[in-house]
């Protein structure tokens, strides 16, 4: 940003006007008691007391903030989830590399049990539901899909956002995998 010499030296001999503390704590305190999980960085306090010193309107300031805060809640999942994707498939051809294929499918299955389990659906017809909607295929039992799997190692990919969105993020982390000591 650029600052002009003139507009500076104009600035200087404006009366500067005092923001009330009180004010700007009152509005954060009312936006914390509306939103109960609303955690605030201070870029959007400063942008807060920029409005305050304006004279906007609570409101107006109440809606201004859920709308960044729903964007930046988007954008970090869209990060979150294509993130998980691209470490899956950096899994899948170390394991491709190192001829581990089986081992690295055992361990997808292992969690799509547990997934099954944290979505209390551990029945067959929930299984042929999701390959029948997510990769386009009929399977009637746990062989079938394997066997599909087995054939198709990258096709996992397609489950791994769904498994994560139950599942804790430590289970992708390769020392978590392999076991790596380090």
């Amino acid at each position: 940003m650029y600052i002009y010499v003139d507009e500076f030296y104009n600035n200087l001999n404006k009366k500067k006007e005092k923001i009330s503390i009180s004010l700007i704590i009152n509005t954060i305190y009312n936006l914390k008691k509306i939103n109960k999980n609303l955690i605030l960085s201070d870029k959007i306090i400063y942008f807060i007391i920029y409005l305050t010193k304006y004279e906007c309107k609570f409101k107006l300031i109440n809606k201004i903030i859920n709308k960044i805060i729903t964007k930046i809640s988007y954008r970090l999942s869209k990060f979150l989830f294509i993130s998980i994707k691209q470490k899956w498939v950096n899994i899948i051809n170390i394991s491709l590399i190192n001829n581990v294929e089986s081992c690295i499918l055992d361990y997808f299955f292992k969690l799509y049990n547990l997934y099954l389990d944290k979505e209390n659906s551990n029945n067959m017809t929930f299984k042929t539901i999701q390959a029948k909607n997510i990769l386009g295929i009929n399977i009637k039992n746990d062989r079938q899909i394997k066997k599909y799997f087995n054939l198709n190692i990258y096709h996992t990919t397609y489950y791994i956002d769904i498994m994560f969105s139950k599942l804790d993020l430590k289970y992708i982390r390769l020392d978590y995998i392999f076991d790596i000591k380090i």
